[in-house]
């Protein structure tokens, strides 16, 4: 019928063609699309199969990557279905990054970010100051991110406070091996 979907696409197994391209032909009934992909590695590719969808019901996006690639760690652009989905309100990354366009993000309300190698200081800062209904910020970190930034830590408190205007709720939760040295 008409009736939104929650739709939760997993490229770590094989995928039905049919069923994929059936789903794509939806997606104007989308209300959260969830993707999972082996690796982050995987991602441009997964995020070719979604160009140019029109999703004006869409309100969630999450994308997960079950493993992180240890080698160099390069950012994907984010689907460009996301420019025609004005309802977006919350996005979760796991294992992931993207490079956010401004205005992809002005409805955004939750942001997650959980395990992500995070962008520059001012990449963040940029990301925020375009999110300027962001309420609910949740930020997960292990030892990996202290391993990529521990030349930038002692530099970064003297750079300037992000503000987030609208910020009501922040969850800020931090995962160590016990063999990690913090």
């Amino acid at each position: 019928s008409n009736l939104l979907l929650d739709i939760t696409v997993d490229f770590t197994h094989v995928l039905n063609k049919t069923i994929f391209l059936e789903l794509l032909s939806e997606s104007r009934r989308w209300r959260s699309l969830s993707i999972l992909v082996r690796s982050l590695q995987d991602l441009p590719a997964v995020l070719s199969h979604f160009k140019n969808l029109p999703t004006p019901e869409l309100q969630t996006l999450e994308i997960t990557a079950h493993i992180l690639h240890d080698g160099d760690f390069s950012y994907s652009s984010p689907p460009s279905f996301i420019e025609s989905a004005p309802r977006l309100s919350t996005v979760r990354l796991n294992r992931v990054g993207l490079r956010w366009g401004a205005s992809t993000l002005l409805n955004l309300t939750t942001l997650e970010l959980r395990f992500v190698v995070f962008p520059s200081y001012s990449e963040l800062q940029a990301l925020f100051m375009n999110c300027p209904r962001l309420h609910t910020l949740k930020l997960h970190l292990d030892d990996s991110f202290t391993r990529s930034n521990e030349n930038h830590i002692s530099d970064t408190m003297a750079l300037p406070l992000i503000k987030i205007r609208c910020l009501r709720t922040l969850e800020l939760r931090f995962f160590f091996h016990s063999s990690s040295v913090i």
